[in-house]
């Protein structure tokens, strides 16, 4: 049996950059890496808050999501913004 083999995609986040969310631009995220959901093969993206009071200690979100982009007041928003390399 031949084992299926998952390419890395060629664009993902700054490993070890830290983002903020457009909700919330006074709340930092630092992404720790990236992996694979064994169920949906999907891409994730994991990353730690940098602020006291977050809900978990670690979270991941696919990487569709990661890059989709929000329309705010009609316009279209990037969901995370790289700020700084951490």
């Amino acid at each position: 049996m031949q084992q299926e083999i998952f390419e890395v995609p060629e664009v993902v986040p700054q490993i070890g950059g830290i983002y903020v969310h457009y909700k919330n631009s006074e709340k930092e995220y630092k992404v720790t890496g990236i992996s694979l959901n064994t169920d949906s093969h999907e891409w994730c993206v994991e990353y730690v808050p940098l602020y006291e009071g977050a809900v978990a200690p670690k979270f991941n979100r696919v990487f569709s999501s990661w890059y989709d982009k929000p329309v705010i007041d009609g316009k279209e928003v990037e969901r995370y913004t790289f700020i700084r390399k951490g």
